[in-house]
């Protein structure tokens, strides 16, 4: 792998930082409308909507997954 292929993936991996560091803010909630009848808010459109784990028990877990995978692929080809 080149420096150049690298520093791409490191740019990529800043990426994925940058937007876990958004999705873990206090002031961000994360809902389903999946549970409609569990403890919700409602939207404008009088939409139930029920706020959930964000890292736990959802999809956006693979996001962390994809953040330690892509490290530790960096640090291997760093290493070469």
């Amino acid at each position: 792998m080149t420096k150049k292929q690298i520093a791409e993936l490191k740019h990529v991996l800043n990426g994925l930082n940058i937007a876990t560091k958004y999705l873990n803010r206090e002031d961000i909630t994360i809902c389903t409308s999946a549970l409609p009848h569990a403890l919700s808010f409602y939207n404008k459109e009088g939409q139930g909507i029920t706020p959930m784990q964000k890292f736990v028990g959802s999809d956006l877990c693979y996001l962390l997954n994809a953040k330690e995978y892509l490290s530790r692929f960096i640090e291997q080809a760093e290493a070469k």
